[in-house]
């Protein structure tokens, strides 16, 4: 199991690390993800105390996300507008994608 919860890479890092992310995950291996998503920029204006990269190129799209994991069984994806209460820089309505998805067996 890989979990990556609100990992936020350069543009030129971010492909490499999911990368081996998927190489590093055994078959039938399960990834959980949850990060802010690109409309986190949008959200960010309005509510500056959510937090996130203010870099729209560190942020996630769900077909970007569909595309790296490709092959992959999505048992849950959500991309969503919710509420956050994690410290003092992740408050209030926050732009995220969560999903859980298992790595073929072949």
């Amino acid at each position: 199991m890989i979990a990556l919860i609100f990992v936020h890479f350069s543009e030129e890092k971010k492909e490499n690390y999911l990368k081996k992310f998927k190489k590093l995950l055994k078959r039938g291996g399960v990834i959980i993800f949850e990060a802010f998503s690109k409309e986190q920029i949008d959200i960010q204006k309005e509510n500056p105390k959510s937090g996130g990269p203010k870099n729209a190129e560190m942020l996630f799209s769900k077909e970007e996300l569909q595309t790296y994991f490709s092959g992959y069984e999505f048992e849950e994806f959500e991309d969503l507008i919710t509420e956050l209460s994690e410290g003092k820089y992740h408050q209030g309505k926050a732009a995220v994608i969560r999903f859980v998805a298992r790595k073929p067996l072949n």
